[in-house]
């Protein structure tokens, strides 16, 4: 059991950051009541259209203004760089971005 389930989870893909967005389309789009095209916010439940509205580098300033990626545990235990973690899939949702930053 433990060598197949080796086999099953060393097959895996490191998704670069930016397809993060196109991944949680694809795999969350449509649940949650959510039309295909969007996904359901974690906190509000809010369904954000995936093609528009991320945050970028601007500043938030309320919410509802754009949506951004949350992880599930705090970047800054691994270092808050670049890496596998970063974009593991399993723990990122998309919530509010003032809601993310506070």
């Amino acid at each position: 059991l433990k060598k197949q389930l080796q086999k099953l989870v060393s097959q895996h893909s490191t998704l670069e950051y930016y397809q993060v967005w196109d991944a949680l389309e694809s795999m969350d789009g449509g649940t949650g009541g959510c039309p295909r095209s969007d996904v359901k916010d974690i906190y509000s439940g809010q369904c954000w259209h995936t093609k528009r509205k991320r945050c970028g580098r601007e500043e938030v300033s309320a919410e509802g203004q754009c949506y951004n990626r949350e992880h599930t545990w705090p970047q800054s235990w691994w270092g808050g760089e670049e890496g596998p973690a970063t974009t593991d899939i399993v723990h990122i949702f998309l919530a509010d971005g003032w809601v993310n930053k506070m």
